[in-house]
């Protein structure tokens, strides 16, 4: 018998990182909760970018397919020394 079951956000995080991560503007990824329409919270991956647009966006639901995300703009990220 097979599992119509969504995917967890953490498995689909760690199996899709890799490719959030080499999108252009995506400085980093990780598990979060996001508001629903109804104001609940709900799991879902928190996608860090220094600008957050459509196209962007576009790409993101491109690589998570059905799981919530929100972009988050971070504004550039630098290594501190």
């Amino acid at each position: 018998m097979t599992s119509t079951a969504p995917q967890s956000v953490a498995h689909v995080l760690s199996s899709s990182a890799d490719q959030l991560l080499a999108l252009e503007g995506v400085t980093g990824a990780g598990e979060g909760l996001c508001s629903t329409a109804a104001g609940n919270d709900t799991p879902c991956i928190k996608v860090y970018c220094r600008s957050a647009d459509d196209r962007l966006a576009d790409d993101v639901r491109a690589i998570l397919a059905a799981v919530p995300f929100e972009l988050v703009e971070s504004g550039p990220v630098s290594a501190q020394e």
